[in-house]
């Protein structure tokens, strides 16, 4: 009775990324701009000294930095956890349930797929993240819907949530109850008020923001404009937990489809702001402070990231004087 040991070898070093130098500049250094100045990106290189034509290779959008609390890309996950790229770690816990999210091509890269049995992410926040969503704020995601909204199998399905759900709570939510709209309306709620849109798309990747300001919020889909509603005061429950793919105030009523590039910032964005993330466009008219992802995934599925900063300023050089009268 012979036994058999099955061994496989696997490669585990991640692809090389390195930034091309912008001009005039040193390799892998930040990228200025002055007002006004077309932005032009210097791209990167990958090297893969094993799979060296077998990777992908993505970019994000130029992703603002004031006032951004958490940004999660979805790449992979990793001891269970999604990576906050954003640096204020605030990374994503994988809470398994009856189910488990799978990790599939996204809107860019790799995202995760929930199948509504259960599996989600669960932020448990900190008093700064959770003081930010209680004031002015701006989420953003890429969300894809597996079924059509008549096929879900509760009446509610979250993208993400937190708080206590139609009293003190801020959520994303996919709504086909108390008969709102043939198929279906993509909502967001904020306190007991809610902006609706009527909506029963599927199969297709979707961009939904999210802004609250000055006792509004706003629904944009892919950078339109859909829906506003009174914002609402709100205290969160230190006790209700930020989750993505499921209700806050009760472990139900999960997504059914994919959910990429989440972020959130503790600033109300502009209209012009909102249409940019979903475009991906880089207003140079303003002064401020961006940053730029770029990741590589080989054949065996080791992925890296590298992120370049760009800084929008005034132009420092003196201004021209000329003189005006007779020759």
């Amino acid at each position: 009775n012979p036994v058999v040991r099955k061994v496989q070898v696997v490669y585990t070093t991640a692809p090389s990324i390195t930034l091309n130098s912008p001009v005039g500049c040193p390799p892998n250094t930040d990228l200025t701009l002055y007002l006004g100045q077309e932005f032009t990106d210097p791209g990167a290189e990958v090297t893969d000294l094993v799979d060296t034509t077998a990777h992908t290779f993505v970019k994000t959008p130029a992703i603002n930095l004031s006032n951004l609390l958490a940004f999660w890309q979805f790449e992979s996950l990793v001891d269970g956890k999604v990576t906050d790229s954003s640096g204020n770690n605030r990374d994503l816990n994988f809470k398994p349930f009856a189910g488990k999210p799978s990790l599939e091509d996204g809107k860019l890269g790799r995202c995760f797929d929930f199948d509504a049995s259960g599996g989600h992410f669960h932020l448990s926040p900190d008093e700064g993240f959770r003081k930010a969503l209680e004031g002015d704020c701006t989420l953003s995601l890429w969300g894809f819907s597996n079924v059509a909204g008549a096929s879900l199998a509760e009446d509610i399905a979250y993208l993400y949530d937190i708080g206590d759900s139609h009293g003190q709570g801020l959520g994303l939510l996919y709504n086909r109850s108390h008969n709102l709209a043939p198929g279906g309306s993509l909502a967001t709620y904020r306190a007991a008020n809610s902006a609706n849109l009527q909506w029963a798309a599927s199969g297709e990747w979707f961009h939904a923001a999210v802004v609250v300001g000055q006792a509004e919020q706003k629904l944009y889909l892919n950078g339109e404009l859909q829906g506003t509603a009174p914002a609402g005061e709100i205290t969160l429950n230190p006790n209700r937990g930020f989750r993505v793919g499921a209700e806050s105030k009760a472990l139900q009523r999960f997504w059914n489809g994919k959910i990429d590039e989440l972020a959130v910032w503790g600033m109300a964005m502009s209209d012009r702001q909102v249409t940019d993330i979903y475009e991906g466009n880089l207003d140079t008219n303003q002064p401020g402070e961006y940053q730029v992802w770029y990741g590589a995934r080989d054949a065996s599925g080791n992925h890296s990231q590298i992120a370049r900063k760009i800084i929008i300023a005034l132009d420092p050089s003196a201004p021209k004087l000329e003189l005006l009268g007779d020759p």
